[in-house]
């Protein structure tokens, strides 16, 4: 009689409650020639941008919209 136990991995730290995102490391090589950025998003009209470091966060993305100065009671969605 022959039996064989297949060994599942477990949970790794910390994934037990959700998602689980590896470590980005540097996004940048390979990457260098097509890497574009301004000082200002939202420009020419709203544009979602991320921020890599929020992915445990709920709120990863964000809204930007400059086409107007920053108002903190009408536009808190210029930077």
């Amino acid at each position: 009689l022959c039996t064989s136990a297949q060994l599942l991995p477990s949970d790794p730290q910390g994934c037990a409650g959700g998602s689980c995102y590896p470590s980005t490391g540097n996004l940048l090589i390979g990457r260098a020639a097509n890497l574009t950025a301004t000082s200002t998003c939202g420009l020419q009209g709203p544009e979602t941008y991320c921020i890599v470091s929020h992915l445990q966060e709920a709120d990863k993305c964000f809204l930007c919209d400059s086409r107007r100065p920053y108002d903190p009671d009408d536009n808190r969605n210029s930077h």
